[in-house]
């Protein structure tokens, strides 16, 4: 089973608790049996807290840092419609190579993506 996550915070980026709650919960998915199979689990995030474009957590895991505008507060709904674009890019390139059974997201930052 393969698992897409989207998330607008994910480590280093952590801002609140959602990027801690995202950190939290890979490793507890990671690698897990599902359907018979180890679950393999690609993180989307932003890279507005640097960390390599690509990173191999481990074996079932590969988190991968899109570059995007951080959000304006005096704009946020349009910054978050601009920010989403280069992760729906990105989701539809990781979607040619892998064919999903799940794609979950953890608020409405990555809704669009």
């Amino acid at each position: 089973m393969r698992l897409l996550m989207i998330s607008w915070e994910y480590p280093p980026y952590v801002v609140g608790g959602m990027g801690k709650h995202v950190a939290e919960m890979i490793p507890a998915l990671s690698g897990r049996e599902a359907d018979g199979e180890p679950l393999q689990i690609d993180v989307l995030t932003t890279n507005l807290g640097g960390g390599t474009a690509i990173e191999e957590l481990d074996d079932y895991t590969t988190i991968h840092r899109v570059e995007t505008l951080p959000l304006d507060p005096m704009d946020p709904y349009n910054s978050v419609v601009e920010g989403n674009r280069p992760l729906i890019d990105y989701a539809r390139k990781l979607a040619e190579k892998h064919a999903y059974d799940l794609i979950h997201i953890h608020d409405w930052l990555v809704g669009e993506a």
